[in-house]
């Protein structure tokens, strides 16, 4: 009997000892594998990378949802929490090349433009146009009088009839428009421009902060009701009953009727070219009356080379070779704090050529049939005397030139 129980003692102690091996053995296992990663059933640690084909042994998260940008696709993501290079996907959505993360707008002043970049890449972009206008408040004056110390000399007339003109306020552009404002509008280039209309390739001055030029009427009258649209204003022109620029079809490079024809849209509140009379009284400083005005010749003083780039100082080292247009507001403004009216680029202004008309009138818009568009500014080819703030000058609409350019205005109510 004693024999008997020593063996039933001794097989129970054996029981109990395979038993805690084996724990011990799981145990073991379980962290040997965590010490080593994850198991993909050939010996070694893998990438799943959704291949359920293989016998993974992995720890995963929970699922994650990612949303897709402009440079990566989005969908559904976990991933191992034993080896974070190990992932799985699902429901994998494609790239949206317009879901950006933009920062917030940058101004570069002298181009006249805002820039944002987007977050995930930085060589994603936006421009938009940031357009300085300058109130300049209503008055009466005479339209083609001469002013300042040069008037009555050779080369410096009256432009007659001289005629008093009355205006209610408007806004004038502070600078001509520049080159980046014309890409970021009409989304072309000043090389485009130019290949279009010239058969030379050469670098006259292309640059974000240069006016644009090349540029002809109907040009000038497209982008000001583009602008008005991205700027949520009333678009100034009509043309075959349609202010959307989209309808007009492609600008024209010979004279068109149907684009002669633009109408004004009454009270609209976009952007427009300057009327002649509105185009001369910013240039000559505004209200005669005000506070401080001062008469020159030229738009802001009596000496050219201050306030004109011309054909005698718009060349190499401020001489007359290789004359040609330059950055906008680098020369001083004048009474108004509005640059660039006399010289650089010729503008483009509403009316139609015609003589003037020796009545008094308001806010006039020029005769009311004709081919030729007026230009104002005389730009950086002609001499002091076509950059005074009476110069006129005419062409057709079509013409597109390497001085022709333009200024914006808008009603002040």
């Amino acid at each position: 009997m004693k024999t008997t129980q020593r063996t039933t003692v001794l097989g129970a102690v054996d029981l109990h000892s395979m038993a805690r091996m084996r724990i011990i053995i799981v145990l073991l296992t379980v962290i040997a594998l965590a010490m080593t990663g994850c198991d993909d059933g050939n010996g070694g640690g893998g990438n799943d990378n959704g291949d359920n084909n293989t016998a993974h042994v992995h720890d995963w998260g929970n699922w994650e949802t990612t949303a897709r940008t402009c440079t990566t696709a989005g969908g559904e993501i976990r991933t191992c929490k034993l080896d974070p290079t190990h992932t799985e996907t699902r429901n994998e959505v494609a790239i949206d090349p317009t879901a950006h993360d933009y920062g917030n707008w940058t101004e570069n002043q002298s181009a006249g433009v805002e820039t944002r970049i987007c977050s995930y890449d930085n060589t994603h972009t936006e421009i938009r146009p940031k357009i300085a206008m300058v109130l300049v408040g209503g008055g009466t004056f005479q339209l083609g009088k001469q002013l300042g110390s040069l008037a009555g000399q050779t080369g410096y007339a009256d432009v007659t009839p001289v005629s008093n003109v009355t205006l209610t306020s408007f806004y004038m552009g502070k600078y001509e428009v520049t080159q980046a404002q014309w890409q970021a509008v009409m989304g072309t280039t000043i090389e485009e421009l130019q290949a279009a209309a010239s058969t030379s390739t050469a670098n006259r001055t292309w640059g974000d902060a240069y006016p644009v030029y090349y540029v002809n009427w109907y040009h000038a009258i497209m982008f000001c009701n583009k602008l008005s649209i991205m700027e949520g204003l009333t678009p100034a022109y009509r043309i075959s009953n349609s202010t959307n620029p989209d309808d007009w079809g492609t600008v024209p490079t010979s004279s068109n009727s149907t684009w002669n024809a633009v109408e004004v849209v009454s009270d609209s509140t976009g952007y427009r070219l300057p009327t002649e009379a509105q185009w001369e009284y910013a240039a000559k400083g505004g209200d005669p009356t005000a506070a401080g005005w001062v008469g020159y010749t030229f738009a802001g003083s009596d000496t050219v080379g201050d306030v004109a780039w011309y054909s005698g100082n718009s060349g190499d080292n401020g001489g007359t070779a290789n004359i040609r247009t330059h950055e906008v507001g680098t020369k001083a403004p004048n009474g108004l704090g509005i640059y660039d009216m006399s010289g650089n680029v010729l503008e483009w202004c509403w009316d139609r050529y015609g003589n003037y008309t020796s009545e008094d009138k308001t806010d006039p818009t020029g005769p009311s049939s004709g081919s030729g568009r007026r230009m104002r500014s005389g730009g950086y080819k002609i001499s002091a005397g076509g950059v005074t703030s009476t110069y006129r000058d005419s062409y057709d609409p079509h013409n597109r030139v390497n001085d022709y350019g333009f200024r914006l205005a808008r009603p002040a109510n």
